[in-house]
Parts: C-alpha cells; structure tokens; sequence
C-alpha cells in the first residue's frame, strides 16, 4: 500500500491488415490514486483513461503505460482490478467486436474477446498487534520488574521495518533494553527499529527492565508500548499516527499499541500499644498485659511486617499470645510477616510488674516490605510520633489486705457425745482491696481431740504442726478449712485459729501475734462440752403367720426383732439365738448383719436411734426334741439404761430377751393338679413349640413330702426341655420328682415340646398329668390311681391348624418376543380349613428373562431367585405377580421354563410338603410356567443397478432383509464388507445405519412379514475383486431358516481407461488421446476445453484421432497444434450413463 505501480497495455494486430483510428480505454478502479505518467496522447477523467486514434500494425504492438499509487484497501469488491479495452477500429476483428461494450464477452458469443483484458494486484497486508505484560502486577517500591512486549502479525504477508517504542512514565525507571533494542535512558524511552514479523499469527518478543519509584503527587504508573512503523499496510490500525490507542482515529482501540497499569504496592501501617483493661497503676508483683495491634489500611497487603518491643527493666516477661507470628522476649521483636489490606493483627504480652525499673514500654514498626504512605518503619525519635509507633507506661502501687478469720463447729454441735465425729469450719476472708498471697492458717487440734480428716477449698492441712497452706485469697472472697475430729473421752476442748503468715500488708491485724484472748480479727476459737452416750435396746421374738402348732415335718420362720429408743446410735450389737433339738436350721434372712447356725449368733454391728432391724430363721419342725426358742441381746458397744446384755437367768425378765414355744401336729396335706398349654396356644402348627404347664398345690393343712407326678408326652410330641420350681422331669419315665410342697404353696412344672406331624393315632395330642405319690394323707384323692375325676390327675388336648395350599403359575404371552416385559402370576390357593401364615414361596427365574421389576406384595430378588414370605392366605387364596423383560434365546434347555414352589407356611398341609420340588412338580404346592422360543425368519437378499459397469463408474448395491415371519426380528446386523474393486462413495437405509468401516448394516426393526432396504453407491474400480456378499450375522430372535440368510452379486466390467498424458510430437509413440475401448461406444461425444473454458476440440464419435490441433471456433488457424499444458474434457458414452470428466496434458 503506498507503492507506485506501472500498468503496461500490450495491443497486438494479428492482421492480416494494420489498423487504424483504434481507440482504447483503460478504467482504473478505487483501489488505485495518483494516476500519472501517461503515455502520449492518453488523457484521464474521473479515473477513466483514454487513448484515441492509434495505429496498430501487423509487425509492431502497441504499447502504453501510465503509474498509479496503490491505496489501503477498502473492502469494495474489484477495487484492485484494472480492465483495458479497445473500443473502436475502422478495420473489422474477426474475433472481437470492440464497438460493442466495455465487457470481456463484446460480441457475445459466450467466448471471452481478446480486444480486451484486466491486471490485478494484491497489495501486501500485515496485521500487526502487541501485547504487554510484566512479570511481578504487584511490585514493591524499589523492585526491578521486566517488560514484555509480544509483537504478533495475523496478516498474509511478513511485516518488515516494523519500529516499536515505549516511553515509560515516571512511576518506573529504565534500567536496560534486551537486544535488538536500545535504550534512551534521558528520555526513559525503550525504542526497537527495522524488526521483521512472519507471517500467518508469526510473532516477535521484546523485553527490557524497569525499578518501580516510590509514589507521590502526579506520578503515573500507565505503561503504554506502540508499533510506530511498518512496510506493509495494516487493515485495522496506522502505526505511523500518533502514541494513542485509537491511531487511525476510528474510535475503537487499534491493536497496535497497549498499556498496562502496574502501580507499587502500598500500604498504610499503623500500631496502637494500650495495658489490656485500662490498668496503668498494677500492683508491684501483678501480672498486666500490654495490647499492640498493627493495623494495615491499605490500599495492598504488608509483607516482611516486623514490630519490635523490647520490655523494660520494670517488668518480667511472662508469656504472649498473638493472632499471628510469634514473638522473641530476648530481642522484642515481633515477625508478623503479612497483612492483608483492611486486617489488623494483634500481639499480646504477659508481664510481672516488678518493684522498680523503668515502666515506660515502647513499640513501633521496625521493618516492612511494603512502601507506607505516611510513615517509615524503625525511624522512632523518642517521641512516637507516627502512626506506627506508640508507648504505654504504667505507675505500680503497694499491695494491701484485710484478712478475717472465722471458727465455728458445724452444725453448732457444741455438746457432742464422746467417741462421736465432729467437723470444725475454719474461714479466711479478704476484705481487699487487694488480693492476699502466701497466707498461712494455724489450727493445732488440742488434747481433747484425735484427727480424723480434712477437706477445704484451697491448700492442704498438716495435722501435725495445725498449718493449713492457704496460698492465695483473691480480694472479696473466701476460702474454708474443715477439720473433722473425734470427741475423746477427756482433754482440753478450745480449740484456736489464726493467721499465722501472709506476704501482704494487713491493715487491721498482724498475722501470728495471738495473745490467748483472740482479740484480732484475723484469729478465732470454739469450745464444745463432751457428754456421755446411752441406747436403749429391746428384743421380741415370734413365729411367722403365728403358727405356733405346726405339723411335724413342716416348716416354720422364728423372726426376731431388735429395737433402739435411743437416744444415741447402739454400737457393736450382737444377739444370741441357738435353736433347741426340736428344729433343724435351714436358712436365715436378716435385714442387717449376719446369723451363725452353730453359735447361733447374729452380729448385727450399729443399730441407729428409732431404728429396728430383723432376723428371719427357717427351721423344719422334728418329731421330737425341745421346741422352747430363747433369743437375747448378748452384747452392745453403748450403754443401756434398763436392761444388760448376756445376762438371761431364764425367765426372759429384761426387754432384751424373749422367747417363743410351739407344740407340733400330725400331717394331711390336699393336693391338687391342674394342667393347661401357656398362652393358652391349643391350636398351635406342626413343628410350633409349645409348653405343658403342671401345676401341684398343697391346700394343706400340712407339708406335703415326696410328692412324685407322672406326666407322659403322647406321641404327637417330641420333648425339648423341662424347668420346673422344684424337683426334676424325666422324659422318658415321664417322672417328676416333686419333693416337697408346703401349706398353701405350689410347685409348678413347664414341659417344652414340639409339635410333630398328625399320624391318625388316636388321641395323639391328648396329655395327661396325675400325682402319683406323696408321704402325707390326701383328703379326696388317692395317687396314682387314674381316676380323671379326683382333683390330683388332669388332661389337656391341642388341635392341630391344617392348610391345604396349592399354586397355579401362568404367564401373560406366551409368545413373547425378546426384549418383550411379561408378567408371571403365581396363584396361591388355599382350600383350608385354617387360614395359612407365614407361607413363603419361591421363584426362580431362568436365564431366559432379566430384569425382574415390579414384584408385588414384598417379594425380594436375590441373583435370579424372587422370594415371598410371612405371607397370609386364607381360604380366598392370594395372587402374586412380577414382571421380567424376555432376553435373547441360547436354545439351552429350559431357558424359558419358570419354576416355583411353596416353600414354608405354618400350618400343616395334608397332601404337600413344602420346599421339596425334584423338579417335576408332582405335588399342587409346585408348578411351572413358560414362553415359546422367539423365532423368525429373515431373508437376505442383494442386486446391483449396473452389472456391467466401466472401470470409474458409479454404480448402486441394493439389500434387502425381509421378515418372512410373523414375529418382529430386533438388533439385526447384517454384514456387506466392499471388496476391494470398489470405492464407497454413500450409503442410504430405510431403517437403521451401515458403516463401510466394519461393513455393517445395523437394523434396530423389522416387523413380522415386512422388510427394509439399504443402498450402497460405490465406485468401480480397476481392481478385478467384484463379488460382493450381504449375510445376515446377528438378530435377537432364533433364524428359523439359515439356507435365505446370504446373498451375492458380482459384475462384469467393460474397459473405458483414459489415459490422461500425451506428446503429439509424431515420434510414432503416444501420439493422440486415447480412450481404451471407446470403440465400443459409437455414439461417444467428446469435448475438450483449455483452462479459460474455451472449446479447444469436439467431435461426436471421438475415435482416439485427437493429436492436439484444436478444431474449436475460438481458435483461428486451426493447422496449428495446440501449447503445453492442462486441458479439460468430458465424456458422454451415448448410453444413458452419467457423463465423465476429467483432464489431459499435451506434452510437446
């Protein structure tokens, strides 16, 4: 663009006559200004040049010439095309009519005339844009970043003498520039000249360095980089304009220049340092903390932040705690590292305020990495004057305490009894204002008393030197001491406490300066007065439920109970009662203690005023003996005021002793059985467990021993286990070895049986239960005598539930096709007479079906087995269903064969066992159900548009699958691999795809009795492999016929080579253009073009005679053989088939 071109008009006169008064016209486009340097006599207007009234002769062209200057393009369409034309001649053209137009076709013939013809330039273009980065977009002050520039052509042409320059603002200083460039260090100005850009996205890269400066009023940190020249125009920007981004003034941004902004970071620390809580007078010795908290306000993040605060000598350090970082004591430097902009962190130091030292605790900010607007770090002058600096100074003061002490006993026991605990409570209190530290109580326990223990809130207590370490006392609050001791029988009874240290001033007291009179208030004393302890202790004994006249060989209960009427707790208490010959001991109960049967003492240890406690004796009364039972108190720690223990003289005259005498009968005991099922379960299921109950009551009046039952299980149970309360069961003798039952008790005994299966046995579920021995007289019965009626024999009967279950199987189709759902139904009938639970029935489904969806009533699939149960039928029966979608048949056996059975129920069925199929399904509890194999027929059949077709031709496979059955086939593939004598060209389906990869045909349907078509178009080759076969080779259903499942055609091609190159140059050898056996087409037409379209030859019947001489109109002399190169030709054979076209080169 910008370029000074020359056009160059040649006008040629073939004769045979010159000519003349030819005029000739030249229309410049818009693409084209500056038109100078015509050639005489040519004039231009409006962009039109003429040249009139020349001569032209047969020996001598023509030749004219003018300059234009080449513009940017526009976009306009031709705007580079220059068209010539002659307009006029007074001699006749044979091929032209110049007259006509200012077109290329003047005489319109549809041949383009030579009387005129264009010149086209293409200026060159390259689209040049930069991009600017930096390696560090958040730079400290002082940092050294790098610039780079990316110099990108997108145009068609390289960019050549291409310049860029950068002048930086005075937010950055240039510090050097990569080579090729060169840097104006006064101008801080990086330039680049005479780079050359590749083309097509090509691209170069150009760096240089930079320090960023500290900020400030008008410094800018805008970097702005621009490509200032260039050879080649660039459609979308002027790099020659001015340092803009809008160059070419177009309001859009060009893309030859860029900017970046990369100001430094800032940030705007500042520290406040305050004592946590306001406490600037501590006391000496007190912890304080100093709070320091550095705040960022921005605008970037603080880095490298260190603050340091180095205590002085008026404290100790203790410890720290900060938000961030961490803190040395040593150096009192605080490394925080970074702030985020608009944070704060804060730091947190524990001291001890000492006596003396310098209290004034300075901090500041002593290092940062970040530029700070309005202060500097580690520039402190003493005064703390910026905002990043700040102290904290505190005035300690004395310490005081007012401690008070209090003693009491608690509970105001100051009459205890001797040898009793009592408890004395020590209180210290700080009236303040200050907290105490280091106190120390004194409490010696005086003669009158032993140490037991001690509790308190703080500290512990020596019991041997009365110290109690109490430690610390925080100001308004208390502490206590508990000392608990045993009131001895003599000894002095004040006991007196102080305060014996404390490392704090007191205000009102002085610790340890007791004089006897417990004046202060920092001391204190209580005195208690012992007195002497008393219980009274009383003994009754009885017989239980009075039954003073037992019979013998009975049992009966002695209870004997011992009572205190105080007024203080008896210790150490122990009765004597050894039974007489008439009893034999067998067990003891007691509400305390225990009983010894050979001393015939009971220990009862403490007994608490208004309190008793009671001792329970069986004996079994013998036929002979003493039956006077003597029980007394035999020893006791406390005295008692009316009575002394141990000292009985047999008339039982003191309230500590009493006795008890009984007079013993002969034995009638009346025993009564009673037998029931527990829970009443008299209609249980075979196989259910169910548990006899025999119960023996003895109605008395007397023990009844050696009590047997004889309980025999019929044969309708099978025992499992016995309990009973008292004795053993034999299961085969049927025994139960009762033992012993006494008055108005019973013995109860639970058999634990199976229920078995109904044999038809005469009362096989009739049990019966009869006491059969037992020492003493039975009023109205006798044992073992097998009389129903008497009240010592019973008998129970069970009646077994029976179900008669059946189940029928159906299938919804069973002509289902593959891929089909189907649902099974699975009838259970129940033809009673009881209500069938806990039925359970099972499913199994064969290889033939998946996907079992939609089981009803809460069947469970696991693998390909479907499961009911706790199922309920009654006499109604019960229907359950599921369905399953048929899969593809393997024609292995049974693959549509659906078995089910019953496998559980309760109750007893009287024809079926339930889970027992052998796999016939003989009994009605089982059956089976099934589909028919889905089968069809699908025929293959194949033909072709062409069977004899040339080499080159185009020719079509038709293939058809019919469904000769009555059944939708699904997934069908049918296999049609292209041997090699064919090109693929397309392929069209009516139904599914085909890939001339694999050669597949994938057919998702064909309906029963129906079928689809698939086309194949291929090229014919010259490769002599023509069979081609269709097989079918995969469906879901069974083929019922495979002898239809292939199809072939072949074809048989005639020859048509073209042979394409030739050289008329009449050396004998490949002469003309020759068609291979054209001969066989008479009615051929051939036609030959040159490359502007032009008809070169023809000829109807072409019969390889073309040596290169045209016999077309365009060209005048005919004799003469046809130039070099590239021609074009099309064939048509005369015999309906496609035309042909294709090209031929005449090599001379």
């Amino acid at each position: 663009v910008g370029e000074v071109v020359t056009f160059t008009l040649t006008i040629t006169n073939d004769g045979p006559d010159d000519a003349s008064g030819v005029d000739i016209q030249d229309i410049v486009p818009d693409g084209y200004s500056n038109i100078t340097n015509i050639s005489a006599p040519g004039s231009e207007t409006a962009g039109t040049i003429t040249w009139a009234s020349q001569a032209v002769t047969t020996t001598t062209p023509l030749v004219l010439t003018f300059d234009a200057t080449v513009d940017a393009p526009t976009g306009t369409a031709n705007e580079y095309l220059n068209v010539a034309l002659i307009t006029d001649s007074d001699q006749f053209d044979p091929d032209s009519d110049p007259a006509t137009d200012n077109t290329v076709d003047d005489n319109g013939d549809g041949i383009p005339d030579d009387d005129e013809d264009t010149a086209v330039v293409t200026p060159q273009a390259a689209d040049l844009s930069i991009a600017k980065s930096i390696d560090n977009t958040s730079p400290n002050v002082g940092d050294t970043v790098t610039f780079t520039l990316v110099i990108t052509n997108a145009g068609p042409d390289p960019a050549t003498g291409v310049a860029v320059e950068d002048i930086l603002p005075n937010g950055f200083t240039l510090v050097s520039v990569a080579a090729p460039g060169t840097a104006d260090i006064p101008n801080n100005t990086a330039n680049w000249t005479t780079l050359s850009v590749p083309a097509n996205n090509g691209s170069v890269t150009l760096t240089y360095t930079a320090t960023v400066n500290a900020p400030g009023v008008g410094v800018n940190y805008t970097n702005a980089a621009q490509i200032t020249a260039s050879d080649q125009f660039d459609p979308d920007s002027d790099p020659t304009a001015d340092e803009t981004v809008d160059d070419n003034g177009d309001g859009i941004p060009d893309d030859d220049e860029d900017a970046i902004t990369i100001p430094p970071a800032t940030a705007d620390l500042s520290l406040t340092k305050t004592v946590v809580d306001g406490d600037l007078t501590p006391l000496i010795g007190q912890e304080i903390t100093f709070q320091i908290q550095v705040f960022n306000d921005g605008p970037q993040d603080a880095t490298g932040v260190e603050v340091t605060d180095v205590l002085p000598s008026g404290y100790d350090f203790v410890l720290f705690s900060s938000t961030e970082g961490t803190y040395n004591e040593t150096t009192g430097i605080w490394t925080l590292g970074n702030i985020a902009s608009g944070t704060s962190e804060t730091l947190l130091i524990d001291v001890l305020v000492n006596p003396t030292g310098d209290y004034l605790n300075v901090a500041q900010i002593t290092n940062s990495d970040v530029f700070d607007i309005d202060s500097a770090p580690n520039n402190d002058d003493g005064d703390q004057s910026e905002d990043d600096e700040d102290n904290a100074v505190v005035t300690p003061v004395a310490p005081i305490s007012d401690l008070s002490l209090t003693k009491i006993v608690v509970d105001g026991d100051t009459t205890p009894l001797i040898g009793s605990e009592i408890t004395f409570q020590i209180t210290i209190t700080n009236d303040g204002p200050q907290d105490a530290t280091g106190v120390e109580v004194t409490d010696l326990l005086p003669s009158g008393y032993d140490f037991v223990l001690f509790s308190s809130t703080v500290g512990g207590y020596n019991e041997t030197n009365g110290i109690w370490t109490v430690g610390n006392i925080a100001n308004g609050t208390s502490e206590t001491l508990l000392i608990d001791a045993l009131v001895n029988p003599t000894g002095d009874y004040l006991n007196i406490a102080q305060v014996t240290a404390s490392d704090v001033l007191d205000s009102d007291s002085a610790p340890n300066n007791d004089d006897g009179d417990q004046s202060e208030d920092d001391e204190d004393n209580a005195i208690v007065t012992p007195v002497a302890s008393s219980a009274d202790l009383s003994l009754v004994k009885t017989v239980v439920d009075g039954d003073t006249m037992p019979a013998i060989g009975t049992e009966i209960t002695f209870q004997i109970t011992v009572s205190n009427d105080g007024p203080q707790d008896a210790t150490g208490v122990e009765v004597t009662d050894l039974l007489p010959s008439g009893f034999d001991f067998i067990l003891f109960s007691s509400s305390t203690g225990s009983y010894d049967e050979n001393t015939g003492i009971w220990t009862l240890g403490n007994i608490a005023s208004g309190t008793s406690e009671t001792l329970l004796i069986d004996v079994l009364v013998n036929t002979t003996g003493d039956y006077l039972n003597v029980a007394e108190i035999s020893a006791s720690d406390i005295m008692d005021p009316d009575s002394t223990p141990g000292n009985d003289d047999g008339d039982q005259s003191e309230d500590d002793e009493d006795n008890q005498l009984i007079t013993p009968v002969d034995a009638i005991a009346d025993l009564v059985l009673e037998k029931t099922v527990v829970d009443n379960d008299i209609t249980p299921n075979v196989g259910d467990e169910i548990t006899f109950q025999i119960t023996v009551t003895n109605n008395g009046p007397d023990v009844a021993t050696n009590v047997e039952v004889v309980d025999q299980l019929p044969i309708g149970f099978d025992f499992i286990l016995f309990s009973a309360t008292s004795g053993t069961y034999d299961e085969t003798t049927g025994v139960w070895n009762v033992g012993t039952i006494p008055n108005g008790r019973t013995q109860t005994l639970f058999i634990d049986v199976l229920v078995n299966t109904p044999t038809g046995t005469p009362n096989e579920y009739i049990n019966v239960a009869e006491v059969t021995a037992s020492d003493q007289l039975d009023p109205n019965s006798t044992p073992g005598n097998n009389d129903l009626s008497e009240n010592d024999q019973d008998d129970i009967q069970v009646f077994v539930e029976r179900a008669d279950l059946s189940l029928d199987k159906s299938v919804s189709n069973v002509n289902a096709n593959v891929g089909e759902v189907i649902t099974f139904t699975l009838q259970i009938n129940n033809a009673g007479p009881d209500i069938a639970t806990g039925v359970a029935v099972q499913d199994i489904v064969p290889i033939g079906y998946s996907n079992i969806t939609n089981i009803s009533n809460g069947g469970t699939l696991v693998g390909n087995v479907i499961d009911w149960t706790g199922l309920t039928v009654d006499t109604g029966g019960l229907f359950v269903t599921y369905q399953a979608t048929v899969n593809l048949p393997t024609l292995e056996d049974g693959e549509y064969l659906n078995i089910a059975q019953i496998t559980a129920s309760d109750q007893f069925d009287p024809n079926s066992t339930p889970n027992n199929d052998d796999g016939d399904q003989s009994e009605d509890d089982e059956d089976s159900s099934f589909i028919e194999t889905p089968v069809t027929d699908i025929q293959v059949t194949k033909t072709v548009s062409d069977p004899n077709p040339a080499i080159g031709d185009v020719i079509v496979f038709t293939i058809t699958a019919n469904n000769l059955g009555s059944l939708d086939a699904t997934s069908i593939e049918i296999l049609d691999r292209l041997p090699t004598g064919y090109r693929f060209e397309s392929s069209t389906a009516t139904s599914g795809t085909y890939n001339e990869v694999s050669g597949i045909w994938t057919l998702p349907l064909v309906t029963g009795n129906s079928s689809q078509t698939l086309e194949i178009t291929v090229e014919v080759l010259d490769i002599d492999d023509y069979v081609n076969i269709a097989s079918l080779i995969s469906l879901d259903q069974v083929d019922a016929n495979s002898d239809n499942d292939e199809d072939q055609v072949t074809i048989d091609t005639i020859c048509l080579t073209v042979f394409n190159e030739f050289s008329p140059n009449n050396d004998g050898v490949n002469d003309t253009f020759v068609i291979d056996c054209i001969d066989r087409f008479p009615n051929n037409k051939l036609i030959i073009y040159n490359r502007w379209g032009n008809i070169v030859y023809q000829k109807e019947g072409y019969d390889n005679s073309f040596d290169g001489t045209s016999n077309g109109r365009a060209v005048l002399y005919t004799e003469e053989k046809l130039p070099v190169g590239t021609y074009y030709y099309i064939l048509d054979l005369g015999n309906g088939s496609p035309t042909r076209a294709g090209w031929l080169y005449i090599n001379r």
